[in-house]
Formats: C-alpha cells, structure tokens, sequence
C-alpha cells in the first residue's frame, strides 16, 4: 500500500472511531449510521485497490460527440453513433474481449450495458459512456453520481455550442473524483473553420477554448486541461488540421502507467471521496467551536450571578427555615428538658412540647425532613434558569437541534435536582442531630440547690426555733419528737398554713423563672440554630452552582478535545480535492 493510500487508510480509521465513540455532538443515529456505512464501503474499496485495468469514463452533454470520440480513441469503431441508447439510466461499457467481465452492479444501482470489442488499442482500458448529462432526471442524475466511484479517468467532452451550459458545471461541482485526473475536450472545433479562413478559425477556437477554461476556472478547476480536437477529422480524415490536439488527447488516455501510477490514480480519487465525506467534519469544528462559545457566555454570566445566586437560595430558604414547626422541630424533645420540680411543672402546663412525635405527626413535612413544595418548586425554577440561560446563548449561536439536546442533557436538571434534596435533607439531618443545649449542668444543680433551700426553710418555720434550740442543745429521740410534734402543730395552725403558702409561692416564682430562663435560652439557641441551618443549606445550594459550573468547564473541556481531534482530519486534502 502506497504512502497515500496508508495516510488514507488512517484517516479513515479515525473518522470511524469518531463516529463509533459518538464524537459528532450534531449527528443523528440516522445520520452516523450512513456515514459509517460510507466509511466503511471506503475504507473496503481502498483495501481492493489493485493496479488492473484503468476504467475511463466519457459524459457530456447531448449531441456532443462522445461514441465518435469513442471510436476515434479505439482506432475503429466499437460504438454505433446511430445507436439508440437508454441514455437516461444506463452506462455503456465497451470492454475487450480478452479482458476480465466486471461483477454485476448491485442491486438498486446504475445498470450498464457491456459491449465487447477486438480493438487492441484500448485493451488495457474500460471505456464508459455515460448518460447525458443535460437529459437526467434528479434520481437518474444522483444514480449517475454513485456509478461514478467505479472510474478513473474522466473525460468531459463539449462543444462549441455547448461549453458554457450552466447544467454542465453544476454537474461537474458534484462529482466526488480528484480534479488532476480530469481532462476537458473541446470537441466539433472544426467546425469553428467551416467557412472561415485559418486566421479567422484560430481565433474563434482561441476564443472558445479561453472561454471554457475561464468557465472551468471559476467552477473550482484549477489550471485545467482543456483539449481541442475533432473526433471524426480523427477517425475519417487521413491527416490531421495543425490545431487538432486528438494525438494529445490519446496519449493523455492510453499513457503508459505502472502500478504504482495506477494505484496512485485510484487512490486519488478515493481520496477525493473521503475529503467529501471528512467535510463533514468540518462542519462539526464549526458547531463545536459556536458551542465552545456558549458555553463560555453561560458560564461567564452564571459567575457574574453568583451573589444573586447565593442570595436568591437565601431568599427561598429562610421563610422556611425561620417558620414555626421549624423552630418547633429544632427544639428538645419533652424527655430533654433541662427543668425540675415547678419548672418542669410549669413548661408542661404551658405546652412545652417541641420535637415530640406528636408535633412531628401534626406538621408531616418534617416527617422525611424535605423542604415543603412551595420550596422546592422555587428552588427547581433556579435549576431551570440555568438550563434556560444556557439554551439562549446556543440559540444565538444557531446551533443544531441535537447539539443544544445533548448540551442540556450535560446540566442534569432533574439528577442534580434530587441530589440538591438529598444535600439539603442530610444538612438538616446533621443539624437536628446535634442538641441545642448543652446539657445545662449548672442550670439544674442551681434548680436543685434553691428548691432544697426553700424545702429547708419550710421545714425550719414548721419545727419553731424553741423546738430546733432543745433538739440542737440535747439530741435524742425525746427532742426529736418534740420538734415533730410541734411540726405537726404548727402546719395545722394559722402559721403553719402561711408557711405553706409562701413556700408554694417562692416555687412558683423561681419555678417561673427558671421557665422563663430556659425559654430565653432555648430562643436564643434556635436563633443560632436556624441561622447555622441557613447558613449550611446555603452553603449547599451555593456548592451547587459550583458544581454546574464544573460541569459546564467539564463540557468545554470535552468540546475543546473533540474539536482538536476532528480539526486535523478535517481539513482539505492539497491534491486538487474540491
């Protein structure tokens, strides 16, 4: 395999695993599947290349001369001019007889019709005459497109009436073969002498020829090789006018070629294919390089909105963390209460019940620790203001429906949505976890100390201080049950029931203000505590937009890489491709 044919062989490698690896963002399935099948048809036929024989196809227009320069070629006539031939969706193929029959066409494929010859000049090549070019139908025309990949050579053959036909150009721009192995016939050019005098037919056929290579030149043909001959001069005529270059036109057909030059033939023209097919790609650079630019735009404008971001999270979540089941749901559970005695009383007459099962089961939004539906719709709008952000700057960019698809799909609303949820329940999780107080030590010993004090003073205003004097001065069980009389005395007496009213009241009023105590405490540790909750799911949501921000570089990055790969195969072949 040649140097060419082995560069070929890898571009082609190449193009296949990009559209194996769905590195084209803009392809449909429909789209990569026939691509494939024409890499693949490519890459099968450039293997087969074999140095055997060179296949030469003639097309022109109606009326042109194609059979007379067939004949003209061969030296005799192999072809009928008078033939009735189904110019409209049938090729002619004039073979040796001595040379190998080529297999059937494919089903669905161009037909041809095989005539054999004995005319030794052309047994080294296959000689096509194919349909009209002006007379096709589209699908004919588009069938004509696809027999051509069997040829090598083409000759285009026009004539003076005919060599400016648009028809032939448009033709000429669509036809996937390698330009240098293209050869342009200017042929009736006798009859621009017919008449004339030789001066004035040089000039004419000066004229016509410049035209047509003028016409060849701004359809893309660089430096074309244009050939005036007369094809019935060379067949009928003994000698040939001064001006008839049909000797030039043989010689370019029947030159001798190595393999190496016929390979090289071949592969051209293969290579001229796969620069169509690559073309493609071209496309694909340009797609990726609008999306690199909106992706950049995107994330250029979500950085610029990150306060409002953050802001807005802000926004959504403090109403809720800051409502009453909130708090409620934050505070310790009945078991927990750092209160004792009339305290504790107190707190359970007043409904101190907090995060009990029973105000979990009344506010059921607690129950999965789930921001409520209001919070979620509005922190799912959020997401989808990315999304839409993103969808703007790809449509100012014009991009393909399936890029802008496979785009979207790399911000993963609905995933990152519930991942959102799930950061946000465990932030929550974690919060409730932890004790809003600490376990208050000091608050309850000195709830201890002052009950045991008034419980003491009680005691000591029942007994008397008669009956406390005579138990400290002579301790004994007489004193003793001295002063327990007196105690009983006492608590049945008028003093007593004032002893026992002021002790009731001094353990309501420390009982309450020890309530009252707790509560300020406990308001300013939800205080804190929502704000860390806040704070924390904030932090969440802001960590978010970090993470689209990941993606969207993540994505970029990806673009850039695809779009590096493709750009280097994708660029125009130098050897005359189109």
């Amino acid at each position: 395999m040649t140097s060419s044919a082995s560069r070929l062989k890898q571009d082609l490698d190449r193009f296949q695993e990009f559209l194996e690896q769905d590195a084209l963002l803009s392809l449909s399935d429909s789209e990569r599947d026939r691509l494939l099948e024409e890499a693949n048809s490519l890459g099968e036929r450039l293997t087969s290349v074999e140095a055997s024989f060179l296949l030469v196809g003639l097309l022109g227009g109606t009326g042109v001369g194609k059979s007379t320069i067939m004949n003209a070629l061969a030296g005799e006539p192999i072809s009928s001019v008078s033939r009735q031939r189904p110019h409209t969706d049938h090729v002619i193929l004039y073979r040796h007889e001595e040379a190998p029959a080529l297999p059937a066409p494919p089903q669905g494929a161009l037909p041809w019709q095989e005539i054999t010859h004995r005319a030794d000049a052309v047994r080294p090549i296959l000689l096509c005459d194919l349909p009209d070019f002006d007379s096709l139908l589209t699908a004919h025309r588009e069938a004509v497109l696809a027999f051509l990949e069997n040829l090598d050579l083409l000759v285009w053959v026009v004539s003076p009436e005919k060599y400016a036909d648009q028809k032939l150009y448009a033709f000429l721009d669509r036809v996937p073969k390698a330009r240098e192995n293209f050869t342009f016939v200017l042929n009736k050019a006798d009859t621009l002498f017919q008449g004339e005098s030789p001066s004035t037919g040089y000039e004419a056929l000066a004229t016509v020829s410049g035209q047509f290579a003028r016409h060849l030149a701004e359809a893309g043909i660089a430096s074309p090789l244009v050939l005036s001959v007369s094809a019935r001069e060379a067949l009928d005529a003994p000698s040939l006018s001064p001006w008839n270059q049909f000797p030039l036109l043989r010689q370019q057909v029947f030159q001798k070629r190595d393999a190496k030059q016929v390979v090289a033939i071949k592969t051209g023209n293969l290579d001229v294919e796969a620069s169509r097919l690559f073309r493609r790609l071209h496309a694909e650079v340009h797609t990726l390089e609008r999306l690199e630019a909106a992706l950049d735009r995107t994330g250029a404008q979500i950085q610029e909105e990150r306060p409002a971001w953050e802001r807005g999270g802000r926004q959504i979540l403090s109403p809720w963390l800051e409502s009453k089941p909130v708090r409620r749901a934050l505070r310790p559970q009945r078991e927990d209460l750092p209160l004792n005695g009339p305290g504790l009383a107190l707190a359970l007459l007043f409904g101190q019940r907090s995060r009990d099962p029973d105000a979990l089961a009344a506010d059921p939004r607690w129950q999965d620790l789930s921001p409520p539906e209001p919070v979620a719709a509005s922190l799912r709008k959020r997401l989808e203001w990315l999304e839409d952000r993103l969808a703007r700057h790809m449509l100012d960019q014009n991009l393909p429906p399936a890029v802008q698809a496979k785009a979207r799909s790399a911000l993963r609303k609905e995933e990152r949505f519930e991942e959102v949820g799930e950061r946000l329940f465990q932030a929550v999780s974690e919060r409730m976890a932890r004790p809003l107080l600490a376990r208050m030590t000091g608050f309850r010993f000195l709830q201890g100390l002052t009950y045991t004090l008034l419980l003491v003073l009680l005691v000591f205003a029942l007994g008397g201080a008669p009956a406390w004097r005579e138990l400290i001065q002579a301790p004994g069980l007489g004193s003793g049950l001295h002063l327990l009389s007196s105690m009983v005395r006492t608590l049945f007496s008028t003093q007593g029931l004032a002893a026992l009213g002021s002790y009731a009241l001094l353990n309501l009023f420390f009982g309450l203000r020890f309530l009252l105590s707790y509560r300020r405490r406990l308001d300013r540790a939800t205080d804190r505590a929502v704000a860390d909750l806040t704070h924390a799911l904030t932090q969440v949501w802001t960590r978010e937009l970090d993470a689209v921000l990941q993606d969207l570089a993540a994505l970029r990055a990806d673009v850039a890489a695809r779009k590096d790969a493709l750009a280097g195969l994708s660029k125009p072949k130098s050897s005359g491709s189109s």
